[in-house]
């Protein structure tokens, strides 16, 4: 059953949201449910992404919302189906790699920015150091079976980004299981408000594609977006 998540740490759908310092230890998370019915698409939750720039000068971060955030009036729903058809070539152990060449990286990449540049946003590039944190977190939820932006010893996703060497002043996570090729995934998240925006986020520049495959051969993604501090 496919299923999906966004990040960090809020549940809007739920009336939540929790904003932290990435580097307070003792910050509270809000760690998202997961959603679904046998047979149907899972229910997104929804996400916050981090902004360091804030003017404060304090430090703190503050999670944006769509209610806080002036945005452009997005373009009319259209999932990206003009893409050749190897996209929708289901995945195998061969596409789990770190190697921003390799097909569902290039793939997902392509399906992104088509959409983006479709809502006037500029294309995202890939970095080898989000693709290592989207990889390390898809391969801990494939391995100890879970499913949430939380890692289990308590890495949020900016965590994770600033172990993998990624100096972030902006990020954004989206998650999925169950689908089997970039096209479904990308399409998936596309049609759910939350992950569309974080795809759709204009002040986002970079991104990173994390894929495992468990024992019961159940697909884990993972998609990092992030601006690095200048």
């Amino acid at each position: 059953m496919p299923a999906f998540g966004e990040s960090p740490q809020s549940r809007v759908s739920a009336g939540a949201t929790v904003a932290a310092r990435p580097d307070d230890p003792g910050a509270s998370h809000a760690e998202p449910g997961r959603y679904g019915q046998p047979g149907r698409a899972g229910k997104p939750r929804v996400t916050r992404t981090f902004d360091d720039n804030d003017g404060r000068g304090d430090g703190s971060d503050v999670g944006d919302t769509a209610a806080d955030v002036p945005r452009k009036k997005p373009a009319r729903k259209r999932p990206a189906e003009t893409l050749p058809a190897p996209a929708r070539q289901a995945v195998t152990s061969s596409d789990v790699t770190t190697n921003p060449s390799a097909r569902a990286q290039q793939q997902i990449l392509a399906l992104v920015n088509l959409n983006r540049r479709r809502s006037g946003c500029g294309s995202l590039s890939l970095d080898r150091r989000l693709i290592t944190a989207a990889n390390r977190h898809a391969a801990d939820m494939a391995r100890r079976a879970y499913f949430a932006h939380v890692s289990r010893n308590g890495a949020d996703s900016g965590a994770r980004l600033r172990a993998a060497g990624y100096r972030w002043a902006r990020y954004g996570e989206n998650i999925a299981r169950g689908f089997n090729s970039p096209w479904d995934v990308v399409n998936g998240w596309m049609r759910s408000p939350g992950h569309r925006r974080n795809i759709l986020d204009c002040r986002l520049h970079q991104m990173g594609i994390g894929l495992a495959i468990s024992r019961d051969h159940t697909t884990y993604w993972v998609q990092d977006f992030a601006t690095p501090t200048a």
